[in-house]
């Protein structure tokens, strides 16, 4: 590294000595040629005059020569640099113009794509190898009406069944969507995100407490003490510091949880919905619903691991197979569809079988717009350069007069244009930043942000 370093500064003291010794030379031409114009009986004057003719274009020289050398390029992309950023100085109206168009028109898209990148491209922050993780999905006719439909939840005694007897698959978890829930009663109470789960749930997916333990097999019973894992979030929220919170307690339906742990920032589970309180289900759902609670239609979301060697459509035939088996025997029988399918999907719920759910429309929507204003800043942009062009027709005339040719002409446009881009881009961070933040609590304010509106791929994007 130091040696490339020392080569490149001794070549920059090479060139800057050739450059000296080059202006000399000229010099030493042109007061020949003058000396040999006055000895011919010319005044001084026309001797200048006639040298310089002579001579020929010193500039056009100047290029020629450094081309020989091999120095031409870096030493033109500098000047035409140096020359651009004049330019922008000169012209601070033209030069806001544009970069304020453009930082809009990217710095919005680039919000979008940072929102829209959450919800589908990028897996659930904290969980352990999420590509091996699945969503079931249960695609059914309704016996009534003959419609097909497709949901992520089945009914509990299907669930305890894929539990029991499925092959192919390492492990079986389930939970509830995040509910709004009372914690307390009275004046006093608060409004939390509640959602159940069963003790194979957190094991299934992975994830490390900050602080504390996770809720396991042995606390999914309801001879167990009754326990609650909270997030960061509402950590902060309600006591401050983090570690205050072990050890406190939480209260729902008249059942009071002990905290035993501390989930990590920004962690939703498999689902971008935040919840504040995560409950062992043995124990919450008879406490909200009853002791026939899990006879009565309870549902719940189904997750899967899959065992080595195991394909999502060998595990969705056996989930199937089990599935169709536990409505055949059910009371149920001549109102269900006994023919209903089970089908592995994504974690990533809005990449799933289903249909988007309703609040992803208007992102979507949005999206759309944001690109339109993009298209219209770069088609405003495009005029404004071509009009500044046209302003500058005489000054890129003289360029070419003196030597510097059509490709000089045009490489210095190309340089003024890439760095009004470069400005724009850091500009449209900013623009991304706030607007970012802008559309979170907007269009999903109930889900659960991990980091901020800026990461490495949107500035990537933004770059590109």
């Amino acid at each position: 590294m130091w040696r490339q370093v020392y080569v490149r500064l001794r070549s920059l003291w090479r060139w800057r000595r050739q450059e000296s010794e080059l202006d000399a030379e000229i010099r030493f031409h042109l007061s020949e040629e003058i000396d040999e114009q006055i000895a011919a009986g010319l005044s001084p004057e026309q001797a200048r005059a006639a040298a310089q003719r002579d001579f020929g274009n010193v500039p056009l020289v100047r290029e020629l020569t450094r081309e020989t050398w091999g120095w031409g390029p870096a030493e033109r992309l500098g000047q035409d640099a140096r020359a651009a950023v004049r330019m922008m100085r000169r012209n601070p109206g033209y030069t806001c113009a544009v970069v304020v168009t453009l930082a809009l028109g990217i710095g919005l898209n680039a919000a979008m794509y940072g929102l829209l990148s959450r919800l589908f491209l990028q897996a659930p922050p904290h969980i352990q190898n999420p590509d091996g993780i699945h969503r079931v999905y249960l695609r059914q006719r309704n016996v009534f009406n003959g419609r097909i439909s497709t949901r992520n939840q089945v009914q509990w005694s299907e669930f305890t069944a894929l539990r029991a007897d499925t092959a192919g698959l390492a492990a079986v978890a389930g939970s509830t969507y995040p509910r709004a829930m009372p914690n307390g009663r009275g004046q006093a109470a608060e409004n939390l995100h509640v959602a159940w789960v069963d003790g194979e749930f957190f094991p299934l997916l992975g994830v490390s407490p900050t602080l504390g333990r996770l809720i396991g097999p042995d606390d999914d019973d309801l001879a167990a003490t009754p326990v609650a894992l909270i997030g960061d979030g509402y950590a902060r929220r309600r006591f401050g510091r983090a570690r205050e919170a072990l050890g406190a307690t939480v209260s729902f339906d008249d059942v009071t949880y002990e905290i035993v742990g501390l989930l990590p920032p920004g962690f939703s589970g498999p689902d971008p919905s935040a919840a504040d309180v995560w409950l062992p289900l043995q124990i919450a759902l008879p406490a909200s619903r009853g002791a026939w609670a899990f006879r009565s239609g309870f549902s719940l979301m189904p997750f899967v691991r899959l065992a080595p060697g195991v394909t999502a459509e060998a595990a969705g035939a056996a989930a199937t197979a089990v599935l169709r088996g536990s409505r055949v025997d059910s009371p149920m029988a001549d109102r269900v569809d006994t023919e209903a399918t089970l089908l592995l999907g994504p974690l990533l719920l809005h990449r799933g079988l289903s249909d988007a759910a309703g609040d992803l429309r208007l992102p979507l929507v949005v999206g759309g717009v944001a690109l339109v204003v993009l298209l219209v800043a770069v088609a405003n942009v495009t005029n404004l350069l071509m009009l500044r062009v046209a302003a500058r027709r005489r000054e890129l005339a003289v360029r070419n007069a003196l030597g510097a040719g059509r490709w000089a002409v045009g490489r210095l446009l190309v340089i003024e244009s890439v760095l009004l881009a470069a400005l724009s881009g850091v500009a449209a961070l900013a623009v991304a930043a706030a607007a970012g933040r802008v559309l979170r609590m907007t269009l999903l304010p109930s889900y659960n942000w991990a980091g901020g509106p800026v990461d490495v791929p949107l500035m990537a994007f933004t770059g590109v």
